[in-house]
């Protein structure tokens, strides 16, 4: 039985008027395990609603997330504005407490879950992606692992990545793509960065598409996780001898451009 200081609707007038919502009174709401991995695993509401609202304003109609988990991004997201969300996740028992979640909550038709991979996905169905360092899961050390239901190895994050980097070469000018903790692999240079926020445990990143052809460089992303800065990093300073553009707020660099091939390095 569900004990929970906040009721569902208490929650959702509470989100849908703008107001805060505690991730403990939410995550009430799921189940104990799922609860426990809440503040490694899942999206903080605040960081959700913000993302949210970003999309809104942006003119997106259709999100994918990325390794939805147990559902809050889609959840929360159905909660506070008309977009329709799709989580794809490769744990059967998340996708059916996600399910759970969605009704409980009153958002089963805008919020959505496929039990799958990144092969499984139609991504021409979506105007915007979500991703929460989905892949990094791969190269955590075994003790940080969610369960041991599904393969891990860090030969599957590479391919992942790759199979990413291709999707946002495809995408469509006007595509969004948002990134909390990054998403471990590299941003084409077709994308800008226009709107960033660190906010919680790191910086909340959206990107849009705004040319149909590259100029030859790539965006990486500045970030305090583990799995990015070793997947990653190696790579881009072996394709380029320093950062040939950068973008900082007052804190200092958020993301910054490399040029693809040995033909640019100085």
């Amino acid at each position: 039985m569900i004990r929970a200081d906040r009721s569902t609707e208490q929650i959702l007038q509470t989100l849908r008027c703008g107001g805060d919502v505690e991730d403990e009174d939410f995550d009430a709401y799921l189940p104990p395990g799922p609860r426990l991995a809440s503040r490694q695993y899942w999206t903080p509401v605040a960081v959700a609603t913000l993302a949210t609202q970003w999309l809104v304003r942006t003119g997106a109609r259709r999100v994918l997330d990325v390794g939805s988990g147990c559902g809050k991004v889609c959840v929360v997201g159905a909660i506070v504005s008309e977009l329709s969300f799709v989580g794809l996740e490769q744990r059967l028992n998340l996708v059916r407490i996600a399910r759970k979640l969605a009704h409980r909550f009153g958002v089963e038709e805008r919020a959505t879950f496929r039990h799958g991979t990144l092969a499984d996905v139609p991504f021409e169905e979506f105007d915007a992606l979500y991703f929460y360092n989905p892949f990094g899961e791969n190269v955590f050390a075994e003790e940080e692992h969610l369960d041991t239901s599904v393969a891990l190895t860090p030969e599957r994050f590479q391919d992942d990545i790759r199979q990413m980097e291709s999707v946002l070469e495809r995408m469509p000018v006007g595509s969004r793509v948002i990134t909390y903790h990054g998403f471990g692999g590299r941003i084409p240079d077709m994308y800008e960065l226009t709107c960033s926020d660190r906010t919680r445990t790191g910086t909340l990143r959206l990107w849009t598409r705004t040319r149909d052809d590259g100029l030859g460089s790539y965006w990486v992303e500045r970030e305090n996780t583990a799995a990015f800065r070793d997947a990653q990093d190696q790579e881009a300073l072996s394709a380029a001898k320093r950062p040939i553009d950068a973008v900082k707020d007052a804190v200092g660099v958020l993301a910054e451009k490399y040029a693809y091939g040995a033909k640019y390095q100085g």
